[in-house]
C-alpha cells in the first residue's frame, strides 16, 4: 500500500490536478458551470456511470473527458477518460522520474543499504516512467526494511551477548555482500568465543565453540536465548538445531526470529 501510494497515486492526483487547473484557463471550463450556480449538468445515465467508477483519479478524469465532450456515454466515455487520463500520467511520470530516483536514492542511504544495492535500485531503464519508478520503489521498500531488521537484530543480539560477558570488537563486524548476511565475533577475556551470522529477515545463525569445554557453552547459551525474549522482547519463531557434538567442544544452533515486540 506504501508503494503504491508514494509511487503511483501522489504522482496520479499531481497530474489530475495539472490538468484541472489548464482546464480551468480555456474556454472548456465553461462547460464545468452553468451559467447560474457553476454547476455542469450531467444527466442521470452519465452520473450513474462517474458513480460506478471506484479509482477516484479515473473518476476524475472520466468526468474531465465527459466536459470535453459531452456528447460520449457508456463505454465510449470511460475509454475516453483511460485514454486522457494515460496520456496525462505517462507526461507526468517522465517529467517525475528523476526527482522520484533522488528521493528513492535518499531512503536508500537513510537506512544505510550498501552502495552498491543502491544503484542497482535506480537504474531500472526497461518498461514506461510508470512501471520503472514501481519498480524501483517495490526493490527500495524491501531493502530498507531488510535492512532495518538487520541492523535493529545486530544491535539487539550484541546487548544480549555483552550481558553474557562477552566483548564485540567493531573490527569484528563484517557484511558479506555475496551472501548478503552480516558476520559478528564475540570474544571473552577468558577465551570463550561466539560467532553469529545475521540476515536481512531476521534470521541469524549462532555458534559457540572455542574455549568452551564439553557441553560448557550452555551456561552462555541459554540465558543468551532467554535474554532475547525477555529482556529484548525478540520471540523465537522457529529453532533447529544443525549441529551439537558434546565430545567435541561445539554446538551450532540456527535460529528465526520475530523483531515484533508486540507479539501475539
Amino acid at each position: 500500500m506504501v508503494n503504491d501510494v508514494s509511487a503511483k497515486k501522489l504522482i496520479e492526483f499531481s497530474s489530475l490536478i495539472d490538468n484541472l487547473l489548464t482546464e480551468s484557463l480555456n474556454d472548456g471550463y465553461q462547460k464545468l458551470r452553468d451559467k447560474a450556480n457553476g454547476n455542469i449538468i450531467i444527466d442521470n445515465k452519465t452520473q450513474k456511470l462517474l458513480d460506478s467508477i471506484s479509482d477516484s483519479v479515473l473518476k476524475q478524469f472520466t468526468y474531465l473527458a465527459f466536459v470535453k465532450d459531452n456528447n460520449l456515454s457508456d463505454d465510449k466515455l470511460l475509454e475516453a477518460g483511460k485514454a486522457l487520463m494515460d496520456k496525462s500520467l505517462n507526461t507526468t511520470y517522465e517529467s517525475r522520474i528523476a526527482d522520484e530516483e533522488e528521493r528513492i536514492r535518499q531512503e536508500l542511504e537513510r537506512a544505510k543499504v550498501d552502495k552498491n544495492i543502491i544503484s542497482k535500485v535506480v537504474s531500472k531503464k526497461n518498461g514506461t516512467a510508470q512501471e520503472r519508478l514501481m519498480e524501483m520503489q517495490t526493490e527500495a521498500t524491501k531493502e530498507v526494511i531488510g535492512e532495518t531488521v538487520r541492523q535493529q537484530s545486530l544491535k539487539i543480539i550484541m546487548k544480549a551477548i555483552a550481558d553474557r560477558g562477552f566483548i564485540v570488537d567493531k573490527k569484528n563486524i563484517k557484511i558479506n555482500r555475496e551472501t548478503n548476511e552480516v558476520n559478528m565475533i564475540a570474544m571473552k577475556a577468558s577465551g570463550e568465543k561466539a560467532e553469529f551470522k545475521i540476515y536481512m529477515d531476521g534470521k541469524f545463525i549462532y555458534d559457540f565453540h572455542q574455549g568452551y569445554k564439553g557441553q560448557a557453552c550452555q551456561k552462555d547459551i541459554e540465558p543468551f536465548m532467554k535474554d532475547l525474549e525477555d529482556v529484548y522482547g525478540i520471540h523465537i519463531t522457529k529453532k533447529q538445531e544443525i549441529w551439537s557434538n558434546p565430545d567435541k567442544i561445539s554446538t551450532m544452533k540456527y535460529q528465526a526470529i520475530n523483531t515484533n515486540k508486540n507479539r501475539m
